[in-house]
């Protein structure tokens, strides 16, 4: 399934177009009794329709372009829900052939977020694929309970701390989509700035911030370059910091700045009252935050420590 393309990776290939050839491989040479799954929302992706090599399938997220499609969505509570519409009767020659009717399948999810609708979209072409019932799919969906550090809702008390991977424009872009669809009163970014992933990332990702803020109730962005948070591959380079302070500067927000991750989450909780949402934005240089910012709630209320810590108590990241 060829779900997003972006620049997430372009380090491991040395350019754009290399890392666009080898995904698209992966669907133009794969197995002709396989099922290649393309997400025609993606403007790049769409290039590949009817040109893979195997059982093509097409979903799309934000209209009726695909094979399958979302409607009805409803994004206003923590359990997104949308209907899945299978528009067409679908066949898949494959080992095993496959029919797919025509259908509308109602689904909840468990997590919240933009993104989430998306991931769902995926699972599910992905799940009818391989012949698995729409009662299976719905169930499936409703009982998990989401990914680490995807827009993770990690504190749900008087105020909601999020927790997001916030690594790259599309993740940034859907990342704030979902917050500006949220009731709260006021929001604290904690926000790491990314290390050693060059200046044009940490530019773009902080240009796409700046587009959303007149959707966002937040006048200010704390920030860190997480001292001792870090290994060598993931240390903040000083053009980095550079950069992101230059275009930080483009936009009315105060800035706060702490070497540290200890200083940001005391100065954030700080600042947090009841109604508010915390939201922690960063890739490796913020995977401690989540558990750390909880920790020091646990040793503010120890009789609910266990509760408190339950989000975060057999994560791999962090």
């Amino acid at each position: 399934s060829f779900n997003n393309f972006s620049r997430e990776h372009i380090d491991q290939h040395g350019s754009l177009e290399a890392y666009w050839n080898s995904k698209a491989k992966l669907m133009t040479e794969a197995d002709p009794a396989t099922a290649t799954i393309l997400n025609v929302s993606d403007e790049k992706i769409r290039e590949l329709k009817d040109k893979t090599s195997g059982q093509e399938l097409t979903y799309s997220t934000n209209s009726r372009e695909g094979d399958l499609y979302p409607e009805n969505i409803d994004l206003s509570g923590n359990n997104p829900k949308f209907t899945l519409v299978v528009s067409r009767d679908i066949y898949l020659k494959g080992k095993k052939p496959i029919v797919i009717p025509a259908q509308r399948i109602p689904i909840e999810l468990s997590t919240p977020g933009v993104h989430t609708i998306a991931n769902a979209m995926a699972c599910c072409a992905m799940a009818l694929c391989q012949g698995i019932k729409a009662e299976a799919v719905q169930q499936g969906l409703k009982n998990f309970r989401g990914l680490e550090r995807r827009f993770e809702l990690i504190y749900d008390g008087p105020f909601k701390v999020i927790d997001d991977h916030f690594a790259n424009m599309d993740n940034i872009e859907t990342s704030l989509k979902s917050l500006s669809g949220l009731h709260y009163k006021k929001l604290h970014m904690v926000y790491a700035i990314r290390g050693n992933r060059g200046v044009t990332v940490n530019r773009e990702n902080i240009q796409t911030l700046a587009k959303w803020l007149p959707k966002l109730n937040m006048d200010e962005i704390i920030v860190t370059e997480t001292k001792g948070e870090v290994t060598a591959k993931d240390f903040v380079f000083p053009e980095e910091k550079e950069v992101f302070f230059e275009e930080i500067a483009k936009t009315p927000l105060k800035v706060t700045f702490r070497e540290t991750m200890d200083e940001v989450l005391e100065y954030a909780l700080k600042q947090t009252e009841p109604g508010d949402i915390i939201f922690l934005a960063g890739t490796q240089g913020m995977d401690m935050g989540g558990r750390k910012l909880l920790e020091k709630l646990s040793e503010k209320d120890p009789d609910h420590r266990e509760e408190i810590m339950a989000t975060v108590q057999d994560r791999i990241c962090g």
